[in-house]
């Protein structure tokens, strides 16, 4: 949840001070940084100016998330600008996977992977096969249950872990 709320707070920011022409750029810096930051921590290169370790340690840079969030924007602006073939967009989006493919595990890579492209087929109306009433209920049931899955898992880890089940176990039930 904190990376979620991390990242609403960087959109709302943007979108308050008016840089929401700006956000192609805004997305790109983000990127920069946290491939960046990326490189420092998995090279365990030392951070001795104070502001960099704060900027090193802020959650919308820590995580592999920022392909997500940046991806999704970027989709969004494909989709938008009905531009399939733009350069900068695709050439971010090429980055990200490649991100993926670098910072995650091969499952996660290859999630992102599907999910990039089935967006792909989606905003080049190739994908009329999602129209059907099964994905569209999952579509409007997914995001609220995204919102409080955590919460019943914690529910049900804590109460399954006093009743001596194994934290493997409740995890997957959970």
């Amino acid at each position: 949840l904190t990376l979620e709320l991390s990242f609403y707070l960087l959109m709302f920011t943007v979108y308050y001070f008016g840089f929401m022409d700006k956000i192609d750029y805004i997305v790109q810096l983000w990127v920069f940084f946290c491939i960046f930051f990326w490189i420092i921590q998995t090279n365990d290169i030392p951070v001795n100016n104070i502001l960099m370790q704060v900027i090193v340690y802020l959650t919308i840079f820590e995580s592999y998330a920022f392909i997500y969030f940046c991806s999704g924007i970027i989709l969004y602006r494909i989709y938008k600008s009905g531009d399939l073939k733009n350069k900068t967009y695709n050439s971010l989006i090429a980055l990200l996977l490649c991100c993926s493919y670098l910072m995650t595990d091969f499952p996660i890579f290859i999630s992102t992977f599907l999910y990039v492209s089935i967006f792909f087929l989606v905003i080049a109306n190739k994908a009329s096969f999602l129209k059907k009433d099964i994905f569209l209920f999952l579509g409007k049931i997914s995001y609220p249950l995204y919102l409080v899955h955590w919460s019943i898992g914690i529910i049900l880890i804590s109460y399954f872990y006093e009743i001596g089940i194994s934290a493997n176990y409740t995890i997957l039930l959970a």
